[in-house]
Order: C-alpha cells, then structure tokens, then sequence
C-alpha cells in the first residue's frame, strides 16, 4: 500500500529510500555512539579514548565513515529490492546482516581471520562498512594504505548503489498494485 503511494509521487523512489535510510542509520548511531564515545573519553588511565595523534588520518577516518554510510545504505537498498521477490524480508535481512557481521569485523575482528580469508574480506564491501574505517582510526593504516581504502569503499559503493538501482528498476516493472 504505502509503495503504490510513494510510486504517484515525481521523485526517484531509489534516492528518497536511500536518502530515508542513510539519516535513520546516521540519527541512531549518533544517539548510541555519542553518550558511548564521550564516556569513553573520560576514562581515566590506559583504557581511555583518545583522538589520533594524525589529523591528516583523522580526516581521513571521517571521510571513510561517511563512505562506510553509504556502503551500508546501499546494501540496505539491495534488501529492500530484494525483497519484493519474497513474501518477508525477514530472512533476507538475517542473512545479509549476519554476512555483513561476520564479515566487518564486528564479531571477530578481520585482523584475527587466517591470511587467506582475511584478505578475501578486506577486498569485499562488508570490510568497508566497519573494519577498515576503524583500522584508519586506529593508526593501523598508514597515509596512502588509508587512500587506498577510500578508493576501495568508493569503487564499493558506486558498484552497490548502481546494482540496486538497477534492481528496483528491475522490480518496479513487474510489481503489481492491488486494491483501492
């Protein structure tokens, strides 16, 4: 129902679902993350949270996280394309994120995988949604390693945003209303 209305509307239905996805990710992490981060801060000792030392690699992180949201709203846009072939995105939604968790590092951090298979993750977009980010934010990642990794979360993301592009042009060709 609410799709037949949002397709009467003059707008590009990929930008305004991307658009609606990327300010719900970045409003909740903002209202998770910042209570986090500024406790993290105030830590005292060795386990407190501090700024990197390079601004130049501070940037650069702030630059990979923006890219690291697009990445992730362009997997979120897969979804909901993908969804139109079943009757539930339940299950679509729990594989992918499980994938996408793995796969980031957010159970076990890549640096942790065999050699093999952790440079097969680097190389995918699931790598750039988290774990390469944070290896920037680290110092892990030296200048032009981290210029390197942007280029791999752009080429990522303009793969991903035009694969789902193409998709729901895909699907909104065949998707049938119902109803009155």
């Amino acid at each position: 129902g609410s799709v037949a209305y949002e397709l009467c509307r003059p707008i590009n239905l990929y930008e305004m679902w991307f658009s609606k996805c990327s300010a719900s990710r970045l409003s909740k992490c903002s209202l998770r993350a910042i209570p986090i981060l500024l406790v993290a801060m105030l830590i005292p000792g060795r386990f407190r949270m501090s700024l990197p030392a390079d601004w130049q690699l501070f940037g650069l992180f702030i630059i990979s996280m923006a890219a690291a949201l697009i990445i992730i709203s362009a997997c979120c846009m897969l979804i909901y394309a993908i969804t139109f072939y079943l009757l539930a995105p339940n299950g679509i939604t729990l594989v992918i994120s499980s994938v996408a968790d793995f796969l980031s590092g957010a159970v076990i951090p890549l640096m942790f995988f065999p050699e093999p298979l952790r440079r097969i993750a680097e190389l995918l977009p699931f790598a750039s949604m988290q774990d390469l980010p944070l290896r920037i934010y680290g110092g892990e990642l030296a200048y032009m390693e981290a210029i390197h990794v942007i280029l791999l979360q752009l080429f990522w993301a303009i793969v991903l945003i035009a694969l789902g592009k193409w998709l729901l042009k895909q699907v909104l060709k065949r998707v049938v209303v119902q109803g009155g």
